[in-house]
């Protein structure tokens, strides 16, 4: 289990280079504050260089486990590839390593003014392995949600890696 979660995928739409590009970049806001008034509703923001993307899911609330979407869109003869990697955006990140420090510490503090030590030690591990699954399952939840706007979005297959 990785402490950061990423996830990888490819994309195969029967979609044009041009066309793919058309899809996100309508589908996609700048990555202003204010892009919620006076204006369709977008599910995404991010920005567009050329053939590469970063987007984020355009979300009225804070999620600590919305992903950050990178891409890049690959022309192919009859076809379209995208290479999406989904990762935790990097606050988020430093805040999950903190969050993961902090349950270290008080296990070890657990551990030194306990009375009991056999119950302390394992204090750490299960406190660990809870919170590196929460981490992991909220973030796995928000990859598919992304993900499946994405397909929707582009017409689009998963290809089996």
């Amino acid at each position: 289990m990785k402490l950061i979660p990423q996830q990888k995928l490819m994309l195969i739409t029967n979609y044009t280079f041009e066309e793919v590009l058309e899809l996100l970049n309508t589908n996609s806001a700048s990555n202003s504050y204010l892009t919620g008034f006076g204006g369709k509703a977008r599910p995404f923001k991010g920005v567009i260089n050329g053939n590469n993307f970063k987007l984020i899911k355009n979300k009225i609330f804070r999620n600590p486990f919305n992903p950050c979407i990178k891409g890049k869109v690959i022309p192919f003869l009859n076809d379209t590839h995208i290479l999406v990697t989904f990762r935790l955006q990097y606050h988020h990140a430093f805040l999950m390593v903190i969050i993961l420090t902090v349950t270290g510490f008080l296990s070890l503090y657990f551990l030194a003014f306990a009375n009991t030590f056999e119950i302390t030690l394992l204090l750490f591990p299960a406190i660990f392995t809870v919170v590196a699954l929460t981490i992991s399952t909220g973030f796995k939840n928000e990859c598919n949600e992304a993900a499946n706007i994405l397909k929707l979005l582009l017409n689009a297959q998963t290809l089996p890696q």
